[in-house]
């Protein structure tokens, strides 16, 4: 967080004018008091600014979570935060689907309180893993039984397939579909471009990168199926309870496409997180977790038909987490959390990743038929 937004907000300025919010949202909660406000410092969830507030008011107390966008936007992960997106996709998952997300309250458009848009949800009890470090070293996982790994995984696989099989259209959510005639997979590979770009500025190129943008706009599958797409697809971005997942967090990189990218993903990170650069923090798969092929098997049960463009998808994956790496390194490098020479390390590791699935691909006729 001290990385992204080391411009942290002043809570003590905003508690007063939120508690008048929140009772102007909802006059039935009668006097409103917020016995605490705080900032998530936790390992997980920071690309947005998110604060947790326990308010009590007349009929008893709610535990509330306020979302909205970095304070610093010339220092955000991401080029776009379109809070408003979030706050309609989640109140349309939670009416026409068994999508389980956090209950959303409110939503504002007053920049006063927190700069920017912002809505405010319920706060779901459970345990998110941890991004860092890395969620395989957690206590959550690798203290867990194997059963309790199991039921991790396969719930979170279940909680993919929900997701691709919502019915967007009953949903409401063809607003999600880009504009201009492309199609959702040609503005998803030019918003990343975009984004790798960006983190170019004053940082060495990364050639694989290029060459990645290049053979997804030549290897582009035709006539796929559209379907709604998580898109952040990961165990922190999960909580659970009793190791099933309860609540589906962090859609700001929800939009449509084919819905087998999410499974994939999926993979693509457990992959990542199983070879970690920093060796001290690289684990085998826990015992509990399924391999790639059980988890593709079982997914196209789950929603009655193939993944055909699993090597494609794996490729795509890999590059966002490329486009997304290097705008982070620019903010490592600048902040002096991380040495250019580690940040280059983990570029080049990142870069033969994909070169080498490009080549597998090409010249082995796929990773997986």
């Amino acid at each position: 967080m001290s990385i992204l937004n080391p411009h942290a907000r002043d809570l003590a300025v905003v508690r007063e004018p939120l508690r008048r919010w929140i009772e102007r949202q909802d006059p039935a909660l009668g006097r409103v008091e917020i016995l605490s406000l705080t900032a998530n410092t936790g390992g997980s969830g920071q690309s947005n600014d998110t604060f947790f507030a326990t308010v009590a008011h007349d009929g008893g107390q709610l535990d509330l979570v306020v979302r909205c966008g970095p304070a610093d936007v010339s220092r955000a992960l991401f080029l776009d935060y379109d809070i408003p997106k979030q706050f309609r996709l989640m109140r349309a998952l939670a009416e026409h689907s068994d999508v389980p997300v956090a209950p959303v309250r409110w939503f504002s458009e007053d920049p006063t309180l927190f700069g920017g848009p912002f809505y405010v949800m319920d706060f779901v009890a459970g345990d998110i893993p941890s991004d860092f470090p890395p969620c395989l070293t957690t206590p959550l996982i690798a203290d867990a039984t194997e059963e309790q790994q199991g039921r991790m995984w396969w719930s979170t696989v279940e909680t993919i397939a929900k997701i691709g099989c919502t019915d967007w259209r009953r949903a409401g959510l063809q607003w999600l579909a880009p504009t201009g005639g492309r199609s959702p997979l040609e503005h998803d590979i030019d918003s990343y471009e975009r984004l790798l770009w960006s983190g170019r500025v004053g940082s060495p190129a990364w050639p694989e990168a290029e060459e990645a943008a290049a053979w997804l706009r030549a290897h582009r599958p035709a006539d796929e199926p559209v379907g709604l797409l998580w898109g952040d697809v990961r165990m922190p971005n999960l909580v659970f309870r009793d190791h099933w997942v309860a609540a589906v967090l962090d859609w700001e990189m929800a939009g449509l496409g084919n819905p087998e990218a999410d499974l994939v993903t999926f993979l693509v990170y457990q992959y990542n997180v199983e070879r970690q650069i920093d060796p001290v923090h690289s684990r085998p798969r826990p015992p509990g977790f399924g391999s790639d092929d059980e988890t593709v098997a079982t997914y196209e049960e789950l929603v009655g038909r193939s993944v055909r463009h699993f090597d494609f998808y794996w490729v795509f994956a890999t590059y966002r987490y490329l486009a997304i790496a290097q705008r982070y390194y620019m903010w490592a490098i600048d902040s002096g959390a991380m040495s250019r020479d580690e940040a280059e390390h983990r570029k080049v590791t990142g870069g033969e990743r994909v070169r080498s699935m490009m080549q597998v691909v090409h010249k082995e006729g796929g990773r997986r038929r």
